[in-house]
């Protein structure tokens, strides 16, 4: 990932945001949440405003409420994703946000069980 630097102010504070640590967002209220493995960064804005502002490959809204970091996908299905940091925790996948995630990740397509080589 680019090194782009990130902040936010924190009790007067601008506090560091490192991205290539940050495994997902959620909503909370009239705050963002970014999750890291050890930290937890409480950003007053919106998730749009957040989304808007990562950078565009390595970031993708899941459901109105999560956006994730690829780089931390672990398992995708018809309505969960599942992250190689959080391995006990599944997080929702809106039927709206599925196509655009699929975009964004290679799939290596198999041969049918039928054909032979």
């Amino acid at each position: 990932m680019t090194k782009q630097r990130f902040f936010y102010r924190k009790d007067g504070i601008l506090q560091r945001i490192n991205l290539d640590e940050i495994i997902l967002l959620e909503t909370a209220g009239n705050y963002v949440k970014f999750y890291s493995l050890e930290h937890v960064h409480m950003v007053r804005t919106s998730l749009d405003a957040a989304l808007s502002q990562l950078p565009k490959n390595h970031f993708v809204q899941i459901h109105r409420s999560f956006v994730i970091s690829i780089d931390h996908i672990v398992a995708v299905g018809k309505d969960f994703v599942s992250l190689i940091s959080v391995p006990d925790k599944v997080f929702p996948l809106s039927k709206k946000f599925y196509a655009p995630l699929l975009e964004l990740i290679k799939i290596i397509e198999t041969d049918s069980p039928d054909s032979t080589n």
